[in-house]
């Protein structure tokens, strides 16, 4: 039948004239209906992002979390896609959020201490949980991304409901500030 010939899938258009661009695939949703929370508070997942143009400098990372008891952290990371396949290989950036820097229902942002720069392929931002409650929320808006995975002790899997829900995990870029100017070689030029 026809309708096993379609996929839809999400594309994210940015807006390159802002200072700050949103890379995330929640749809603007931002009522979690679904949650990620297993392997006892020790896994984790993580979002693919592709950057519509480059250079870019990431400079903040963002995840919602719907539920945490006071005991619980997650650890944000940054990896390249310098990987086998594409998939995360080099660590770019990780930090350790504790308890009371989480935003509860609400966008936890993370100002990242140096920007990433990016300047072909792609980058992943996964989120570790760190005990045994924290949940990150999941948006079930269509279409979606395709681009979720999961991953426990550095081995990374495709999400096992990409195809119903995408991560809400998202990551801020910017066009990096150019810190100087290059002098054109006069030697090259000719008069006549």
């Amino acid at each position: 039948p026809s309708g096993n010939n379609k996929k839809l899938i999400e594309i994210v258009a940015l807006d390159s004239t802002q200072s700050e661009m949103w890379m995330g695939y929640d749809g603007g949703q931002v009522n979690y209906l679904f949650g990620l929370n297993w392997i006892g508070g020790s896994g984790g997942a993580g979002n693919y992002f592709i950057p519509p143009f480059y250079p870019i400098a990431i400079t903040k990372i963002h995840y919602w979390i719907t539920f945490f008891n006071p005991t619980d952290a997650f650890i944000a990371r940054v990896f390249d896609d310098d990987g086998v396949q594409n998939l995360p290989f080099s660590l770019l950036d990780s930090e350790y959020i504790s308890s009371q820097n989480i935003v509860l229902n609400g966008w936890t942002d993370i100002i990242l201490p140096s920007p990433i720069i990016i300047t072909s392929g792609g980058f992943y931002v996964a989120w570790d949980e760190v005990g045994p409650t924290i949940t990150l929320g999941c948006a079930n808006a269509v279409p979606l991304s395709n681009r979720t995975f999961e991953e426990f002790q550095n081995v990374w899997g495709i999400y096992r409901y990409r195809e119903l829900q995408d991560l809400m995990i998202a990551a801020t870029i910017e066009t990096p500030v150019t810190t100087g100017i290059s002098i054109p070689d006069i030697k090259s030029g000719s008069l006549s």
